[in-house]
């Protein structure tokens, strides 16, 4: 068994993967560095592969919890220039997040064609990819959460309005901030996809992804799909093709 994964900023998701890479064993689950220490413990894998986009701090944390249950040390993913049909855009390909590129893998490999992916979290990403799997760049704005946080930040006399559905005409400051980081990432999600997808040639797809995604759907408009565990759909993707040139 192969145990992936997928270390976010905000949340952490893992689920399971047959030895040789064909295949889901179980849903996928998600919560902190505690609760995927309980799961090691209970059932140590063959290999841990990881996507992170954390500090150094978790990865030393993770490897730690590793050998104390006595599983193997984790494998790090990290992003190239090209791997599993996509070329990255970035020219230190390094610098792009490694849930960015898992997520682009899933996306050519399961939704041929040009297509957008969105990824929304503590950062909400965009990134577009032609037919051919050639990454064509991307945007980051801040997440629903990410934008609350920095007003109760900036301005003394303004509250931490935590992820709620808000209204557009608030009586109250928390519902009004609710209501305008949740109508902010709505219309930035549909403007800024519908320029990409003006700058690319035939149709395109724009799929959402990410922990923030199911608040945000029922107020998008039409046309979008959402693929929860893109990021790890990426990850097994690649492990699969890694298992694939080691037997040729």
């Amino acid at each position: 068994m192969i145990l992936l994964v997928d270390a976010g900023n905000t949340r952490i998701k893992w689920r399971c993967l047959s030895d040789s890479g064909d295949g889901f064993i179980g849903p996928s689950a998600a919560g902190d560095i505690q609760d995927l220490r309980q799961v090691l413990e209970g059932c140590i894998p063959e290999r841990i592969v990881v996507a992170c986009v954390r500090g150094r701090g978790f990865s030393d944390q993770l490897n730690d919890i590793c050998r104390t249950c006595g599983a193997a040390l984790p494998e790090y993913l990290v992003s190239t220039k090209e791997g599993a049909g996509v070329t990255v855009a970035y020219p230190e390909p390094g610098r792009l997040g490694v849930d960015r590129y898992m997520a682009m893998v899933a996306a050519h490999h399961d939704v041929p064609g040009n297509t957008i992916v969105i990824s929304c979290g503590t950062a909400t990403t965009f990134d577009a990819i032609t037919e051919s799997g050639r990454h064509l760049g991307g945007v980051i704005i801040p997440g629903r959460e990410s934008m609350a946080w920095c007003l109760s930040q900036i301005a003394e006399t303004l509250p931490y309005a935590d992820e709620g559905e808000g209204v557009l005409f608030a009586t109250d400051t928390r519902d009004a901030i609710r209501g305008g980081t949740m109508l902010a990432s709505v219309a930035a999600i549909e403007r800024i996809s519908m320029d990409m997808a003006s700058r690319m040639q035939g149709s395109v797809r724009v799929l959402l992804t990410g922990g923030g995604a199911p608040a945000l759907l029922p107020r998008l408009s039409g046309g979008f799909t959402y693929l929860p565990d893109l990021v790890l759909r990426g990850m097994a993707i690649m492990v699969a093709a890694g298992a694939e040139e080691s037997r040729q």
